[in-house]
């Protein structure tokens, strides 16, 4: 039997050594984590620029973007005064100041070039992407540091990695990124991300200074888009997750402890539903209460649809057409039974496995949260569903497919593993082809409403923005296609297509048809003014200038203060011999526009026929400084000279209008000339 040895002494330097050992063995792993770390973030930053390096050569739609910039005077200016009105004026029925100002910043550089909106909204999608990361990357760190020990911990590095790098390139990001009035989307995550992470350096070191942040970070998600809202939420959940709101109690302390962050949801809650029941939310009696939870159900299961088959993607999702009995398609009946089913699932899951449980419920919470305010149980909008609408809650369910890769990593063999790893490779160079092709849908109003009619061949709004592009291109006969398609094949009922159609019959010169076709749309609403315009001017075109003049009083009546309807009636009315009331009209239309110099003009024409001769000259005179090179006002100026004897300045206007190729008869300019004599 052998003798057990003794324990031998170490000499005082290689005890020394082997304690240096370990701690530089760490250091070298640590900073090749950090290395690993850059490089993971450099790659997922490039690969998203690439895929969406598309959006930089798209131009403006006519799908909001001229609500939000290209005919938005607010962000024309950055001065206190535009500033201000940023900050107290709703924009499209929704308050997202910070968003506006963006745009205001956007203009400053590039004036209306798209491309700097475009580049903007990709670097701060980029930036999102990279918070994506570092969120989830505290996120299990902190799980790590509080689970049970001998409980399965992931690798934070490889969920970070999974769920930012499907974050930056999945199709379904495309219209929050590509589309420019989208700039909330992107924005509004920017700080609610950010407000994320300093929530979770709060739980890690109890530091006031950083829930101040966080706070601060969420009023400002609030302030770019309405569904920053739902943060407050969101923190409950992580409490949830972290095991340190498990009882009735403790969630209510949570929630306690949020009181100042729910206070400010709620006030914002109040403001973005008071300024959209003025014209986004539908009337309650537009759906049945049934219809609206299967609507909210739908939308529940189709994004996540959408997020493992993004195809058929659309601008527009239209809601379900009824029939007879005012029955919708049967998928929807079935959608509440199905989130049934996965409600169920999850509370199976945590019975049966509670790592895999909690991180189900999780991924579905937030993914819940942050996409039930736009579900369509309260019906907003005009579409039943939409990709923008998936912006932040991806997020959610990216982390249960991250988790569940690291779950399979440990507990299953290799091949099985790895099988994991080539799908979700093979799946995020597909999703990345997709995304990169789907930016180039959105290269103009023509290829984004095209697309959506290939989606969905009957929605009326496709064609009623195509036509729009068609016309402000000059290619009216497309233009016509459409609408006639619209109006005559899908029996439309939206008088905007009836009034733009008779727009477009009054250009080619088919009056008559122009008159049904407003006429259609004021029966359909009654109490459009620019439809009532839009008639008036073109009876005016036809010369029959006494049917037209109570239509503009018509227009006039239903609003009050349009610059163009009193410059047309004052044309009408000087036709027609009234020119006391032409010249009070013109002088409306020139208080509300000052700049119309074409009404400066017309008015001195009036009172020159209402032998108002020296208030004529006025007029053109003042004219002439803003455009000085016209002839036909050098001419009036003579022609009411000369009716004022003042013949000597008529003849040197009259020979001004001669340099300028005005046809002035040599009998007039003899007989200016026999008068000075």
């Amino acid at each position: 039997m052998s003798k057990k040895k003794s324990a031998q002494k170490i000499p005082a330097n290689k005890q020394a050594d082997s304690k240096k050992q370990p701690i530089k063995s760490s250091g070298k792993k640590q900073d090749s984590n950090k290395q690993k770390q850059w490089i993971a973030l450099c790659v997922i930053a490039i690969v998203t620029f690439i895929v969406f390096y598309p959006s930089l050569k798209c131009e403006f739609t006519n799908w909001d973007d001229g609500t939000y910039v290209t005919e938005n005077p607010m962000i024309w200016k950055l001065d206190g005064k535009a500033i201000k009105e940023i900050f107290s004026t709703p924009v499209s029925l929704n308050y997202h100041p910070l968003t506006m100002l963006s745009l205001a910043i956007d203009y400053k550089l590039g004036k209306l070039n798209p491309y700097y909106y475009h580049l903007n909204n990709v670097l701060i999608h980029i930036l999102n992407t990279l918070l994506v990361f570092v969120f989830i990357k505290m996120f299990m760190e902190g799980y790590n540091r509080k689970i049970v020990s001998g409980t399965f911990r992931p690798n934070p590095f490889n969920v970070a990695l999974i769920v930012s790098a499907f974050f930056g390139i999945h199709p379904m990001r495309v219209e929050s990124v590509t589309w420019a009035a989208e700039r909330k989307d992107v924005l509004y995550l920017f700080f609610f991300l950010i407000s994320l992470i300093f929530y979770l350096r709060y739980l890690d070191e109890k530091k006031t200074k950083w829930m101040v942040i966080c706070f601060v970070m969420f009023v400002c998600s609030c302030l770019s888009k309405g569904m920053g809202v739902v943060l407050p939420v969101v923190l409950v959940l992580i409490d949830w997750f972290y095991g340190e709101a498990k009882t009735i109690k403790q969630i209510s302390q949570s929630i306690i402890q949020k009181t100042h962050f729910f206070i400010v949801a709620v006030v914002f809650g109040v403001v973005a539903f008071e300024i959209q029941s003025h014209g986004a939310i539908a009337a309650m009696g537009t759906f049945s209460l049934f219809q609206r939870l299967t609507f909210g159900c739908y939308g529940f299961i189709m994004y996540i649809y959408k997020l493992l088959v993004p195809i058929n993607l659309s601008a527009f999702y239209p809601y379900p057409f009824t029939d007879a009995q005012g029955n919708i398609p049967i998928i929807y009946y079935a959608s509440p039974f199905i989130v049934l089913g996965i409600v169920v699932a999850i509370f199976f899951s945590l019975r049966k496995n509670e790592t895999i449980g909690k991180v189900l419920a999780f991924g579905f919470a937030f993914y819940f949260i942050t996409v039930v305010l736009v579900l369509q149980f309260l019906s907003v909008g005009s579409v039943i569903m939409a990709d923008r609408y998936a912006y932040a809650s991806y997020t959610g369910l990216f982390f249960i497919i991250g988790f569940s890769f690291e779950y399979v990593r440990k507990y299953f063999s290799s091949s099985v593993s790895n099988l994991f790893a080539g799908i979700l490779i093979a799946s995020g160079i597909y999703f990345s082809y997709l995304t990169h092709e789907r930016t180039k849908i959105w290269t103009n109003a023509e290829t984004l409403w095209t697309d959506a009619m290939n989606q969905y061949p009957f929605i009326e709004i496709a064609y009623e923005n195509r036509g729009i592009y068609y016309k402000d291109h000059n290619e009216l006969d497309k233009m016509l296609k459409d609408y006639e398609f619209v109006t005559q094949k899908l029996h439309s009922s939206n008088e905007k297509i009836w009034s733009n159609l008779g727009n477009l019959y009054g250009l080619q010169q088919k009056f008559d048809k122009s008159l049904d076709a407003y006429s259609h749309a004021i029966e359909i609403n009654p109490k459009n003014a620019s439809t009532y315009l839009n008639r008036a001017i073109t009876y005016s075109m036809m010369k029959q200038y006494e049917k037209a003049i109570p239509d503009y009083d018509k227009s006039l009546e239903l609003s009050a203060d349009v610059a163009l309807t009193y410059k047309n009636r004052a044309y009408t009315l000087m036709q027609v011999g009234q020119f006391d009331k032409s010249i009070s009209d013109y002088d409306k239309a020139i208080q509300l526009y000052p700049y119309d110099t074409v009404s400066v003009l017309n008015r001195g024409i009036a009172k020159f026929n209402a032998k108002k001769y020296e208030d004529a000259i006025t007029d053109f005179k003042s004219y002439l400084k803003l455009v000085p090179s016209s002839p036909e006002a050098n001419y009036n100026v003579s022609a009411a000279s000369k009716n004022l004897n003042r013949f000597a300045e008529a003849l040197d206007y009259a020979q001004r209008a001669v340099s300028l190729k005005y046809p002035v008869s040599q009998q007039y300019i003899d007989e200016l000339k026999s008068k000075l004599k």
